[in-house]
């Protein structure tokens, strides 16, 4: 693992730290949208550059951790917790190898991004790409506590890819629309 923490690995742990937290402090629990946040190093050493030891955190609670022993021992107990429950990204050429429990989330999510899609369609002829990326999140949110909107982008390119049951396109007002496919 690299000392440094590359753009590379924020943008390779940022869709498990929303799977597992939403877009919230760790510590605080605030939303962070809008807000100055971090990539925080559980156990203060930014030279270990692990998932197990990275969180997001806002720059307040980043900040007074260093001398809040309560908040310490959170950090220690999460990096502990993501260890024991062996959520381990092992470095591989191309890919990050799936946990179970990743296994678990997406064959959850992505059969409910295909049944959301199908209803709205039977029900409207057409889901708007726009709304579909903010309800599904949403949906799979409140049921599964998991699905963030990068997830979620991915099962809809899945699903409208050419071997998929749907496809997306654009109306004369240049809307994107999910639609079903015909040649299915």
């Amino acid at each position: 693992m690299s000392d440094h923490f590359t753009e590379a690995l924020k943008r390779k742990y940022l869709p498990m730290e929303l799977q597992e937290f939403g877009y919230k402090c760790y510590q605080c629990e605030i939303s962070l949208e809008g807000k100055n946040w971090v990539y925080e190093h559980l156990d203060g050493n930014r030279k270990h550059n692990e998932y197990t030891n990275i969180a997001l955190c806002c720059q307040s609670c980043n900040i007074k951790k260093a001398n809040d022993f309560d908040m310490q021992i959170k950090a220690t107990d999460l990096k502990q917790k993501r260890e024991e429950a062996s959520i381990k990204y092992v470095e591989t050429p191309d890919a990050i190898e799936e946990t179970s429990s990743e296994r678990d989330v997406n064959k959850m999510l992505f059969p409910l991004t295909e049944q959301i899609i199908s209803e709205r369609i039977n029900t409207d002829g057409h889901y708007p790409l726009k709304d579909a990326l903010a309800e599904i999140p949403y949906i799979a949110q409140k049921r599964y506590g998991c699905g963030a909107e990068p997830t979620i982008r991915r099962y809809i390119k899945q699903h409208t890819s050419a071997v998929g049951p749907f496809e997306i396109v654009t109306d004369e007002k240049g809307i994107k629309l999910i639609c079903r496919r015909m040649n299915n």
